[in-house]
């Protein structure tokens, strides 16, 4: 349940300002970096993970880390409790993933 609107009380002085005896804090903090996760699924496959979000991020992966050609993952992330999962296989050599805005 959210929480209830604050009561605003206002007057006018006699000066014809008005006044108000509510006072309002406003706080703008970044959104929280995703944190994903690796496991293995049977002998030849992972499982990355990462929390649900409004913003749904591209997963990307590449062989080589220090590449800027990183290919789109095609296998769509199946939502899990609060969590995208994606089942890949595991690559023959290296494999590294990383989240990308969308």
């Amino acid at each position: 349940m959210a929480a209830p609107f604050p009561e605003i009380k206002m007057s006018i002085s006699t000066t014809n300002k008005i006044c108000f005896a509510a006072a309002f804090k406003l706080d703008a903090s970044p959104a929280p970096a995703l944190q994903p996760r690796l496991g293995f699924a049977g002998t030849n496959g992972i499982v990355l993970s990462w929390p649900v979000s409004a913003a749904t991020p591209v997963l990307k992966q590449s062989s080589d880390l220090t590449t800027t050609n990183w290919t789109t993952v095609t296998n769509l992330p199946t939502v899990i409790g609060q969590e995208n999962q994606v089942l890949l296989a595991r690559p023959p050599g290296n494999g590294f993933y990383r989240l990308v805005p969308h």
